[in-house]
């Protein structure tokens, strides 16, 4: 499809997860459409396994930090 349709959604999500994000993300975020990229959905879908198996809240910025390769922010919540 044509990128500048891009700007007809609320919010564009892309599945693949890599460092810098997809041409998808790229494009849709420069024409200001809201993005989630494919590393936040990994962090969630993880989080979600970690809260289901421990019963305890998962440390979500610290496994964002992990996920894009940077340490974590241990006072964030």
């Amino acid at each position: 499809f044509d990128a500048d349709s891009l700007v007809e959604y609320a919010t564009v999500v892309d599945l693949v997860y890599r460092e810098g994000g997809t041409a998808l993300i790229r494009e849709a975020g420069a024409r200001g459409v809201a993005t989630v990229d494919g590393l936040e959905i990994l962090v969630c879908q993880g989080a979600l396994s970690f809260t289901l198996w421990t019963g305890r809240p998962a440390p979500r910025h610290t496994m964002r930090a992990a996920a894009r390769g940077r340490a974590p922010d241990l006072h964030a919540p």
